[in-house]
């Protein structure tokens, strides 16, 4: 729902210190909750997102073709972008 209200295609989870802790696509939706037949509320965000330690990010020195290269590479379609603090 919150993915058509605010038209985007990726939502970023925090942790308890505000960290980023992973993200959560439309992707992962649709693969990991709609075409095994799962219901969405009664799934968690942590069930299905991507976690931190196996997300590519870029920081904001990176060039855009630094993470296009990442992206291309990875084949994935979104790259957070982090700073030294992880935020």
């Amino acid at each position: 729902e919150k993915f058509a209200a605010y038209n985007v295609g990726c939502l970023a989870t925090k942790d308890a210190d505000g960290k980023l802790s992973g993200v959560i696509s439309e992707r992962d939706y649709v693969q990991k909750v709609a075409l095994l037949g799962k219901v969405s509320k009664e799934m968690k965000v942590k069930q299905i997102s991507t976690k931190a330690a196996n997300l590519i990010t870029a920081s904001p020195s990176d060039t855009v073709d630094a993470c296009m290269q990442k992206m291309l590479t990875r084949d994935i379609r979104h790259l957070p972008v982090i700073d030294e603090n992880n935020n």
